[in-house]
């Protein structure tokens, strides 16, 4: 298990400090091996540690993470990142959830690439841009009731290590799939009115390729696409 069982609690500001942190949270990943532009896979476990009810924030879906969700990615030993995967900013409404007392709830989270700050001339951002071993940890925000400020809960660490495809089907499909538009499709399961071709081209990919690596990540999308395509086609 790839897993520093390190856990810290940081108050940003306020009068006094928290007896005890009401919530834990633990990171985890059930793949911690993946191919460039595979997403890794994260299970953020989110903890009531103390004796009461208490109201936290939740993950808006499996794709995307809220922007008060920090994912922090370091490789060699070089100083922590912040990776914003989430598409929008602060000011959107969070996405709260009851937790009893000792209740824990484990939210999956994938993590490849962000739109945010691409330009017309190049791609995003890739979360995991070339082969090496990469330290990961996620910084969830509690906010007691009534306060204005936060706790900054930090989760453990994890190492994801990343490989260039050596299999010739892998490494034609990762030429394939170097384009904001494709990675993007990867990452957040949805393309832009007009480009739907790159779905296309993944499940022809697919049918080419069967028992490709990337397989898991492509079906995957699949399904968030066609899911995402059924609810914007439901009549109102």
């Amino acid at each position: 298990m790839w897993s520093l069982a390190i856990i810290s609690f940081i108050v940003a500001s306020g009068p006094k400090p928290f007896d005890k942190p009401p919530v834990q949270v633990t990171l985890d990943t059930p793949k911690p091996w993946i191919l460039l532009g595979e997403p890794a896979v994260l299970d953020l476990t989110v903890k009531n540690v103390t004796n009461a009810e208490i109201t936290a924030l939740g993950v808006i879906d499996d794709i995307t993470v809220t922007p008060d969700i920090r994912v922090l990615i370091s490789k060699a030993g070089q100083p922590f990142e912040d990776f914003k995967v989430a598409m929008g900013t602060l000011d959107i409404e969070r996405s709260r959830e009851k937790f009893a007392p000792g209740e824990e709830k484990v939210h999956r989270v994938r993590v490849l690439y962000s739109a945010r700050g691409r330009t017309r001339r190049g791609l995003g951002r890739m979360a995991f841009p070339g082969a090496g071993v990469y330290v990961v940890k996620v910084i969830y925000p509690y906010f007691p009731p009534g306060e204005a400020i936060c706790i900054d809960c930090v989760s453990n660490e994890i190492m994801i290590e990343v490989a260039r495809p050596e299999q010739r089907e892998d490494i034609h499909i990762w030429h394939n799939i170097q384009s904001d538009d494709f990675l993007a499709l990867l990452q957040y399961g949805t393309t832009p009115m007009g480009r739907e071709v790159n779905v296309m081209t993944l499940v022809e990919l697919l049918e080419k390729y069967p028992e490709t690596s990337y397989k898991d990540a492509f079906t995957h999308t699949l399904r968030e696409y066609l899911t995402k395509l059924g609810d914007n086609l439901q009549p109102e």
